[in-house]
């Protein structure tokens, strides 16, 4: 069963890309790299990523994507773009927020009609992390999606979110497996 395998991979991975890109596109901060020259002293230890600036961390979940998107690929037999983009934007000190922000948007515009036109199955998928995403972090955030507030409780209670492939049941043309989401809710 390789084929489903690839299939079900291609639709995790999708779901990945969609919440990362989302993740990114909604981040508050966005900054470029530090503009100092000074070499700083080695840490005492390897920093983890709760020690990342907001740049570092950025920079982290583009090559996250980036690896993601070869994978995709891989798992599609079709084409995907690349985050080159995104990176660079990012890597203009001084740059504006919406600089990145139109870099993320157009590489998700990219991603989204390729899934589209080569596999119904991650395409939803990739909606699917898009939309998780949103819902997660839309409560944290100071800019609302469509001029309306989430509310504050929409995610209240939710301890995790578990993406499973299954075969059944499968939407009209889709003939690649679906992704069922899990929600597990904590007790209240």
């Amino acid at each position: 069963m390789p084929d489903e395998n690839l299939a079900q991979d291609a639709v995790r991975l999708a779901l990945d890309a969609g919440w990362l890109l989302a993740e990114l596109y909604d981040s508050r901060e966005l900054p470029g790299p530090p503009r100092e020259a000074a070499p700083k002293p080695l840490p005492a230890h390897l920093p983890g990523f709760g020690d990342m600036t907001p740049h570092e961390k950025a920079c982290a979940r583009t090559a996250y994507l980036g690896v993601g998107l070869t994978r995709l690929e891989a798992a599609l037999g079709t084409g995907m773009p690349s985050v080159r983009d995104v990176q660079a934007a990012l890597a203009v000190p001084g740059h504006a927020r919406d600089d990145v922000r139109a870099a993320v948007h157009s590489l998700y515009l990219d991603i989204r009609d390729r899934l589209a036109g080569s596999d119904p199955a991650a395409a939803l998928g990739f909606g699917l992390g898009r939309m998780l995403a949103d819902t997660a972090l839309l409560p944290t955030s100071t800019e609302p999606a469509d001029g309306g507030d989430a509310p504050a409780g929409l995610v209240a209670g939710v301890e995790g979110i578990r993406l499973e492939a299954t075969t059944a049941p499968r939407i009209a043309v889709a003939s690649a497996p679906l992704a069922r989401v899990v929600i597990t809710m904590s007790p209240s």
